[in-house]
């Protein structure tokens, strides 16, 4: 088992209207959060806002100052889940 591991460096694609977007995760994990906004912004995404559950997410889009080109939305939250939020 001596297998040599070396990391390989991937590129993220960037496009040039991906800076401009507003993209809302509502997830109720943590540690997902924080791996899919590292994601996001390593694609070039500058705006990113999380939302803890359902409830959150519903607040975000009626009474936030932003408008949402894409809401990434979790199915099992605690509060309000992701269907009914996306109801």
């Amino acid at each position: 088992l001596g297998a040599i591991v070396r990391p390989i460096k991937i590129e993220s694609p960037r496009h040039e209207g991906v800076s401009t977007l507003h993209v809302l995760v509502a997830e109720d994990n943590v540690i997902n959060q924080k791996v899919t906004a590292t994601l996001l912004k390593q694609c070039g995404v500058k705006h990113v806002v999380l939302a803890s559950n359902g409830a959150e997410a519903v607040r975000e889009v009626r009474d936030g100052p932003n408008t949402f080109h894409l809401i990434l939305m979790d199915c099992n939250m605690p509060v309000m889940d992701g269907f009914e939020a996306t109801r």
